[in-house]
């Protein structure tokens, strides 16, 4: 009990306690309207940078809670937790194991590492994967996590290790998912469109709330339902969970929070404005459906 105490102390103040550095990866060419969404998004200190696929950030923890929420633009966010060089294994697992990721695990939780590498001497992408999940569980074995809670174990945690010129960035992924999978559909398309996209083309179109939108070729109606969640104030992320409440450091309470500030902005309209059809029935069917199903129909 003394030493689950005193990690949890560890954790408040390390991890939640902190600004960290994070990076909200896009789609090519999307990284300017993402960072006019994290710059609308009050967290404070952004120091906003865009970079080759997406924007880098400053913020505390609960900041990223908003950032998977709202933002319509972002594939998804990452928490960047280590940055070193390593030009052989040996230098790679003493560099990894030294990272405190008691902080970042329970107990017995399972790891799903994603390997890049480009202009490294260490190019085994399956390699480098095998050494430095060798090197986090001698880390865990050594200094063991938090128990889970439940009876469950807890979802992989999901590590990306990016390695360019032998430097490697170590990354926690915050949102699991790809965020354009906004859990407002059950069904797909013929010729699926990305709802980052989607989002992407409406901001361009300069769309707002009360503007009318034709959507004549709607298929499985990732422009219609996207339209509505903007035009009904609900954040991108409404619908579904997110990686980060699988973490030791999870805040539900400030969580729960954030929710019911936003929805506190949500306001369906009364008077219809986006307008939708296919020659597909059984597509027009599918979307009728789902936008009873999630109560965005104009209120009567």
């Amino acid at each position: 009990m003394a030493n689950s105490t005193a990690l949890q102390k560890r954790i408040k103040r390390r991890i939640v306690g902190r600004d960290h550095p994070f990076f909200a990866v896009t789609l090519p060419g999307l990284e300017s309207l993402c960072r006019e969404e994290l710059a609308a998004l009050p967290i404070d200190g952004q120091q906003l940078q865009i970079e080759r696929g997406g924007v880098s950030f400053q913020a505390r923890l609960h900041d990223v809670y908003a950032a998977n929420l709202q933002l319509r633009t972002a594939s998804r966010i990452l928490m960047r937790i280590g940055r070193f060089r390593a030009v052989n294994f040996r230098q790679l697992e003493k560099q990894v194991r030294s990272m405190p990721w008691e902080l970042y695990l329970f107990q017995q939780q399972p790891l799903e590492l994603n390997v890049t590498s480009r202009r490294s001497r260490l190019i085994h992408t399956a390699a480098s994967a095998q050494r430095c999940g060798h090197a986090i569980n001698a880390r865990l074995r050594a200094h063991p996590g938090l128990p889970a809670p439940g009876d469950t174990p807890p979802p992989a945690l999901k590590i990306a290790v990016r390695s360019v010129a032998d430097t490697f960035t170590l990354s926690l992924d915050s949102s699991g998912d790809p965020l354009y999978k906004r859990g407002l559909k059950t069904y797909g398309g013929s010729a699926p469109l990305r709802e980052t996209f989607a989002a992407a083309m409406l901001a361009m179109a300069g769309f707002s709330r009360h503007r009318i939108l034709a959507d004549p070729m709607c298929g499985s109606g990732t422009f219609t339902l996207e339209a509505a969640l903007f035009a009904c104030r609900i954040p991108s992320g409404w619908y579904r969970d997110f990686a980060f409440m699988d973490w030791p450091c999870y805040r539900p309470g400030r969580w729960k929070h954030l929710r019911k500030l936003a929805g506190t902005r949500i306001d369906i309209p009364t008077i219809p404005h986006i307008f939708a059809s296919d020659r597909d029935t059984t597509a027009v069917a599918n979307l009728r459906a789902a936008i009873t199903a999630l109560d965005l129909e104009p209120e009567k």
